[in-house]
């Protein structure tokens, strides 16, 4: 009787311990089960995630001839903040020093010379002007535009070497850098498709090759949206007062703007590269004036009576409003 009871009292211990064997079975098969949900659930939204993110580009474009300033004013029409945009374009970014940025912006210039810009230009006094290379580039919406901004750099490093233009400009005795702001003259003073294009860019050598004034309108503009003043007037006539701003800059100006501005005035497009490294050859020591008379025929000069004559015969109208 007695090992009768203590049998019914192990079938007892054993009945309760594949009880609980099998609920802890239960448990865990749930838990491995519930384990195995979560990662694929998580599986599914990290996919999602990725593809949210491809699906969500912008398309930002950097227009040819644009200035910093009107970069920045893209910028925050696309929805960046003013001071992310501030800080990415007083940055130090390794592919400009690689294509030639100087250090400084030498001196020439000082604080004055810069005032207007003074959020966009760094404690060094270095500025990205030229190196937002005019594309169309597809961007993550959450990127950064100190990202964008060293694409952009990159884009323009890529063509430069595709095109072969560090070694077109030595040919000219400039180096890329010196290249990049001429180019940036023409690209303002000239549309790139115009057949005289390239004839314009040789003046603009003969004229550097001597040592003059460049006499570029466009630069006269830029020095003024540096130093803060305004380039037209209420009535929005233009402001001529600009042109006699003393700013290395201002190319129209003899005693302070001769030579090269220290940095380009614009972004120049891969055309006004092109032309400005391959100037047209009949030009090169000849030409040393050119305007665009009220036709829109360009004219061009050996000397400043001819060029004289041309403003009065051909630029009555053109000439007097700037």
């Amino acid at each position: 009787m007695k090992a009768l009871s203590t049998m019914q009292k192990s079938l007892k211990i054993m009945l309760v311990l594949l009880l609980i064997a099998v609920m802890a079975a239960v448990v865990l098969g749930g838990l491995f089960v519930r384990s195995r949900w979560n990662a694929r659930q998580e599986r599914i939204a990290e996919n999602e995630r990725i593809e949210n993110m491809v699906a969500e580009e912008i398309q930002i474009t950097f227009l040819p001839g644009r200035s910093m300033f009107a970069h920045r004013r893209m910028l925050m029409e696309r929805g960046f903040e003013a001071a992310e945009i501030d800080a990415a374009f007083r940055a130090n970014y390794d592919v400009m020093a690689r294509l030639g940025r100087p250090t400084t912006l030498g001196p020439r210039v000082t604080t004055e010379h810069i005032i207007g810009a003074r959020d966009l230009i760094n404690d060094s006094m270095v500025s990205i002007e030229g190196f937002l290379f005019p594309e169309t580039i597809n961007f993550f919406a959450n990127t950064s535009v100190q990202n964008i901004v060293n694409r952009m750099a990159l884009e323009l490093e890529r063509a430069v070497q595709r095109e072969g233009l560090v070694a077109a400009f030595a040919e000219h005795n400039l180096s890329f850098y010196e290249g990049l702001i001429l180019a940036s003259i023409v690209e303002g003073e000239v549309d790139v498709r115009d057949p005289d294009a390239a004839r314009v860019a040789a003046v603009f050598h003969n004229r550097l090759r001597h040592n003059w004034a460049l006499g570029a309108d466009i630069s006269s503009l830029y020095a003024a949206n540096l130093m803060g003043v305004a380039t037209q007037h209420e009535d929005g006539s233009p402001n001529h007062a600009i042109l006699q701003l003393c700013s290395p800059w201002n190319t129209r100006s003899y005693e302070c703007g001769r030579g090269l501005p220290p940095t380009p005035i614009n972004s120049p497009s891969l055309a006004a590269l092109r032309i400005t490294a391959n100037p047209a050859p009949q030009s090169l020591g000849r030409d040393f004036y050119f305007l665009t008379g009220d036709s829109g025929r360009k004219y061009f000069a050996r000397t400043l009576p001819e060029h004289q004559r041309n403003i009065r015969e051909h630029c009555r109208v053109r000439c007097q409003n700037w």
